[in-house]
């Protein structure tokens, strides 16, 4: 974007027609494929209004690049959630003292001292380091559902080994698993789901739960430290000129435990699917370990877990010649800008060795970019190497992936698997 177009200069104002109402994240049709009308958006109208979400929906890979690598014109602070939650909501979660914003929706200098002690968390040498127990993990998985000869695969793997790496990190009992789960899942559905107040109390008390559960084994950890990652960022903030606060710590391992992994099981599944509904896909990866690397990067960019990135504008500017008012929500579609066919040639075809495929927006860009992308790819790549070599004749149950209902997470509901007992190595390594 230049910096002619993003000069204070009047605009088009609110589209009148059009994508204005047709489109609708929030619906179960677009919600399970959403890229026909992200195709008609890029062609006929790549910066748009939504009624459905009250935002601006920007939808092509050059502008969504130059709004989220310019942080002084579009903001993350005041985007913690889509809407204002309800009045009975609000009074579940006023039982907590004090809650910070999530550290997407912070800004600079904030931005920058909380994200600190985030990375120290996922480091690459730390990353690095983590290999073999991840494998082990990986194994211990496959091990316990292998004798079946079926599985839904994301509630049995996917899910389970990023949330038990980052809770191995953490040190965190094997047995508090499927609460963090359902913790993590109240988290996402009240900033962005479409819930009925029944179940929008029920997650807020489940974050609530989540918030008291991490203060407890921050203050454990503060008065007898472990050998743990936990541990470890505590020992980090002492030191720190700028050291986080309580309810900052609390939600600093929030975010981690949610996003380390939530985004990448929806990840995993949605590949291991794209894989096995044209075989060739999934017999090339089978036949060469050494191109998971690449199709992984194809997978981020033909079906990535994040469907967009929200931004707040924080003057008046001009996007695509289009004026967008300050204060007003942006919605950077992720998912639509990977699929741009003015950066990837046959954009809407999974092509496992792309040599582009790697100039996705997956892990988005500038300050914000996903923290936690180098032990994303580390998952990824040795699950799907263990996988290959565990399940060579894993086969589809399933003709299609349906979603739930979230305007900002791709999150694929089940993916029902098969294979042969015996058909290869069942040993873990």
């Amino acid at each position: 974007m230049s910096n002619q177009s993003m000069t204070n200069t009047q605009g088009a104002g609110p589209t009148p027609g059009g994508l204005r109402s047709a489109y609708n994240p929030l619906s179960q049709t677009q919600v399970d494929d959403p890229f026909p009308v992200w195709g008609l958006a890029r062609s006929r109208e790549p910066v748009f209004y939504s009624e459905a979400i009250n935002a601006w929906v920007v939808t092509r890979h050059a502008l969504v690049q130059s709004i989220l690598q310019d942080p002084v014109t579009f903001l993350s602070s005041g985007l913690n959630a889509m809407r204002q939650h309800p009045a009975e909501v609000q009074l579940i979660l006023d039982a907590l003292p004090k809650r910070v914003a999530a550290l997407r929706a912070t800004d600079a200098p904030d931005h920058t001292r909380r994200r600190r002690a985030t990375q120290s968390a996922v480091s690459p040498k730390r990353v690095s380091q983590l290999e073999s127990k991840v494998r082990v993990i990986a194994n211990r998985l496959v091990d316990s559902f292998y004798d079946r000869g079926n599985c839904d695969f994301f509630e049995t793997f996917a899910y389970r080994f990023p949330l038990a790496v980052v809770s191995s990190l953490l040190g965190f009992p094997e047995s508090v698993a499927d609460r963090l789960h359902r913790w993590s899942g109240c988290r996402v559905a009240m900033a962005w789901g479409n819930l009925q107040i029944e179940e929008y109390k029920t997650a807020a008390r489940g974050v609530v739960e989540f918030h008291e559960f991490i203060e407890s084994e921050i203050l454990s950890r503060r008065n007898e430290p472990r050998d743990d990652l936990l541990s470890d960022m505590l020992k980090i903030n002492e030191g720190s000129p700028t050291p986080l606060d309580l309810p900052e710590l609390i939600e600093e391992v929030n975010g981690l435990v949610t996003a380390g992994h939530e985004s990448t099981g929806n990840w995993i599944t949605m590949t291991l699917f794209h894989l096995l509904e044209e075989r060739s896909r999934w017999d090339r990866i089978c036949a060469d370990s050494a191109s998971i690397p690449r199709m992984l990067e194809e997978a981020l960019r033909f079906d990535g877990p994040v469907l967009g990135i929200w931004r707040r504008a924080a003057q008046d500017t001009v996007v695509a010649g289009i004026k967008i008012s300050a204060g007003e929500r942006v919605w950077c579609a992720l998912g639509s800008c990977n699929r741009d066919n003015a950066i990837f040639d046959s954009p809407d075809q999974f092509v496992g060795d792309r040599d582009t495929a790697k100039q996705h927006i997956a892990f988005g860009r500038g300050p914000h970019t996903c923290v936690g992308a180098n032990l994303a790819r580390l998952e990824g790549r040795v699950a799907f190497e263990e996988l290959t070599r565990r399940l060579p004749d894993v086969r589809l149950m399933q003709g299609r992936l349906s979603f739930e209902i979230n305007a900002t997470l791709r999150m694929p509901k089940g993916l029902m698997i098969e294979w042969t007992v015996g058909s290869a190595s069942t040993a873990s390594n």
